[in-house]
């Protein structure tokens, strides 16, 4: 012991005060901001998935009456990515 009881720990500020944490009440806003920015990204990749990649397969596919079973071993990944699109949509539609 030194004497010195009183004097705040060395915090790399010279008032010895702790950081001011940014008030969770005020910022409520921003976060949810950030949320419904997250769930539109994810929702836009998954119809992007379905307007694009899987259907301009199937699309490719239609061509021929000779690749009607590639069309059906396609389809339920199709089917799949419609599914995800609609369950991020409602996710996203849900929080706006």
């Amino acid at each position: 012991m030194d004497g010195n009881d009183n004097v705040a720990e060395d915090s790399g500020d010279p008032d010895g005060a702790r950081p001011r944490m940014p008030s969770k009440q005020l910022d409520q806003e921003g976060v949810l901001l950030e949320k419904l920015r997250r769930l539109k990204n994810v929702r836009s990749r998954y119809l992007s998935a379905v307007k694009t990649t899987r259907r301009n397969e199937i699309d490719a596919l239609l061509s021929s009456e000779e690749n009607v079973h590639l069309v059906k071993e396609k389809l339920p990944g199709f089917l799949a990515a419609v599914e995800t699109f609609k369950e991020a949509h409602i996710t996203y539609s849900l929080n706006l």
